[in-house]
């Protein structure tokens, strides 16, 4: 990074990155850039990250924002043999994705990769937006230095930047350069200060969860295209869940109260939750009510199927041991739960069965 500031919306998500980066293991060092110019601060930076012996070097844009488990998907791809692999960045006025291939009949000239959209795989490309890409430290070894200078076009009066003539280099040099199209960053619009109002998210449905925690919940489920909810009541976590979500939130409660809280839940006796969870959350497309138990919905889904799973069903260490058990298998980017630093029960079941997790306000996580 060479910014003379950082945006707070950076800030925030950088430290949420790292903090989940650091808990799937990763040991992560912050080299920033102090040279003016951007083609010789991205060299220093490379080269400084170099002297760590570093097994992954990742280039973070102050100006984006990154899905919180970037460092780790993209690690798996550099494990799997990747040398240059990054996500979708959105063009900041356009919106399109920062995707382009060298035109054949050019080899000076790149076109943008239109016909590529999200979650559609792995793609290697010519090029994409430079925050956000993981480079292997191989790359040395490929491509000499200066790897980010800007070139002259031959044709043209004008330089080509730093990033694009590292692809270009890339593509001199045989090294391939993907894109991890269900990798969705964000780019910040920065704007003169004015008066304004920001809300944040949330929602008046009767619930057991605060303000925080139920922001938490809205801000995680925006880095995932499906998501399993076990524990819906009357519809508070849902509705944070689908406001969030991308794609589809299956919401799994037999809508009868816990065992052992029956105080909380007396009112299931007289009165129909499940109809006061429709007309609360029933408008959202995206969702897709279970009327059952966890240990019965588990066996619609296959094995790796769900990026996200929460658990805030039953809160007895029983419970909360099969709905693990049930549902780990089921997930393939994270498994989390509520009510980790309230409930002892819970907190016993989670550490007997996942060992260590991440933890934020009430909730527990793991990335996978």
């Amino acid at each position: 990074m060479s910014w003379p500031y950082i945006p707070s919306k950076f800030f925030s998500n950088f430290f949420k990155l790292v903090s989940y980066g650091m808990a799937a293991g990763y040991n992560i060092n912050l080299i920033h850039g102090q040279l003016p110019f951007l083609d010789s601060c991205r060299d220093e930076l490379f080269d400084r990250a170099m002297a760590e012996k570093p097994d992954y070097i990742l280039c973070l844009d102050a100006d984006q924002t990154y899905p919180f488990d970037t460092i780790k998907r993209l690690a798996r791809h550099i494990d799997d043999g990747k040398l240059v692999v990054g996500g979708m960045t959105p063009h900041r006025t356009e919106g399109r994705a920062i995707l382009f291939q060298w035109d054949e009949n050019d080899e000076w000239k790149g076109k943008w990769s239109q016909e590529i959209g999200p979650n559609t795989g792995v793609v290697k490309v010519g090029g994409m937006g430079f925050g956000g890409v993981m480079l292997s430290p191989k790359i040395a070894e490929i491509i000499p230095f200066p790897r980010f200078d800007m070139i002259a076009h031959p044709r043209a009066h004008y330089k080509i930047g730093e990033d694009i003539s590292f692809y270009k280099k890339c593509q001199e040099h045989g090294v391939d350069v993907w894109c991890d199209t269900s990798l969705l960053n964000g780019h910040l619009h920065l704007m003169n200060l004015g008066i304004q109002s920001d809300k944040v998210y949330d929602n008046d449905i009767p619930g057991f969860m605060g303000e925080k925690s139920l922001f938490w919940l809205y801000q995680m489920a925006g880095n995932f295209d499906s998501i399993v909810e076990i524990g819906s009541w009357k519809g508070r976590s849902t509705h944070a869940l689908c406001s969030g979500c991308r794609g589809k939130v299956w919401a799994v409660d037999h809508f009868k109260g816990s065992i052992g809280e029956e105080e909380e839940h007396a009112e299931a006796k007289d009165v129909d939750i499940y109809q006061e969870f429709i007309k609360n959350v029933g408008n959202f497309k995206n969702l897709l009510p279970l009327k059952m138990s966890s240990l019965d919905a588990v066996h619609q889904f296959a094995d790796g199927s769900v990026d996200m799973v929460f658990i805030d069903g039953g809160h007895t260490y029983e419970e909360v041991i099969a709905d693990i058990a049930a549902w780990l298998p089921k997930c393939r980017r994270m498994i989390c739960g509520h009510d980790y630093q309230t409930r002892g029960e819970v907190k016993r079941a989670v550490d007997d069965s996942l060992g260590r997790v991440g933890t934020e306000e009430n909730f527990w996580f793991l990335w996978i």
